[in-house]
């Protein structure tokens, strides 16, 4: 686009659904990309959501021998209860959780989930999927929750309850975890 159009630039950077939205208020950017619904301190702002896609929140995970967790075992994962794979019927590798930052729209949706706070027994904090993706890879044992498909990378997209996210359109099967990809623009621009 930008080599068709020479007065046109495009700079990504990779910082949460609540830090973009904030920056597309503050008029830092022009838009943003969400996977949350506009927050409470930007509500007051001329801003518009457009919902363009429903994508499943993937768990992946790296060297691990199983491929099915049920809802209760993510939950026990996230919340510290169990702390090595063999204690969920894997082999013995010790789990190591890889959470986005408290600013990504993953980490809202994940926590409204659980239904609690996410407080894994071990845990390496990052700020991107892309980083999450490569700390899975990079940690025999990691699991992240991330958005969108990991292609080109090792990891095994668990299926929670007997279903993989691909599934719950085809076959008899309700994937538990599913977000609203959108764009977030300012209604008045400043350009």
């Amino acid at each position: 686009y930008e080599v068709m159009n020479p007065a046109v630039s495009f700079r990504l950077h990779e910082t949460g659904s609540i830090i973009g939205q904030a920056q597309v208020a503050s008029g830092a950017a022009h838009i943003a990309v969400s996977d949350l619904p506009i927050v409470q301190d930007y509500k007051t702002y001329p801003l518009l959501q457009i919902n363009f896609i429903r994508l499943p929140v993937l768990f992946i995970a790296n060297q691990v021998t199983i491929s099915d967790l049920t809802a209760q075992q993510v939950k026990g994962i996230y919340n510290g209860q169990y702390q090595n794979w063999k204690e969920i019927g894997g082999h013995d590798l010790p789990i190591t959780v890889v959470l986005r930052s408290d600013f990504s729209g993953i980490t809202w949706v994940l926590r409204d989930w659980l239904q609690a706070p996410v407080t894994p027994f071990t845990s390496i904090r990052v700020p991107s999927n892309l980083r999450a993706l490569e700390q899975v890879v990079a940690i025999p044992g990691a699991i992240s929750a991330v958005g969108g498909m990991p292609f080109g990378y090792d990891v095994r997209i668990m299926s929670i309850d007997g279903c993989l996210p691909e599934q719950s359109t085809t076959q008899d099967c309700d994937y538990p975890l599913l977000y609203n990809g959108s764009i977030v623009i300012n209604k008045q621009p400043s350009i």
